[in-house]
């Protein structure tokens, strides 16, 4: 877990002379660094009161694409259960539609251009 003071040594190393040291710095402070701060701060936002849009303003990014990323520190981000369908279920889902089918046709094939519809 990154803590402010491996931060400030990473930072204080990407400013130093050492080009490796430097090149190390500079990685560690992308992959794992700025992560840890973005989802400590809105964190941190989102306790006090801070909405989804609010965010993704002073972030630079849509609403969505911060809900999505940090949905999960709240709690607000559901999960989508992903279920297969059985083989019967499949079968009956094609029957329903075909009856569907049936019914729009023998609704609205004998209507011309003209009719006026309602949906």
């Amino acid at each position: 877990m990154t803590c402010p003071s491996e931060i400030k040594q990473h930072i204080e190393q990407a400013l130093g002379g050492d080009p490796r040291l430097a090149v190390v710095a500079v990685r560690r402070l992308a992959s794992e660094d700025l992560p840890w701060l973005e989802e400590r701060v809105v964190r941190l936002a989102r306790a006090d009161g801070y909405s989804w849009a609010r965010l993704g303003r002073l972030l630079g990014r849509s609403r969505q694409a911060v809900r999505t990323r940090f949905g999960e520190i709240d709690g607000t981000r559901q999960p989508f259960p992903f279920r297969t369908m059985r083989d019967d279920a499949r079968i009956m889902v094609h029957w329903y539609e075909a009856k569907a089918d049936a019914r729009r046709r023998t609704e609205f094939d004998g209507l011309s251009p003209d009719d006026v519809v309602a949906w």
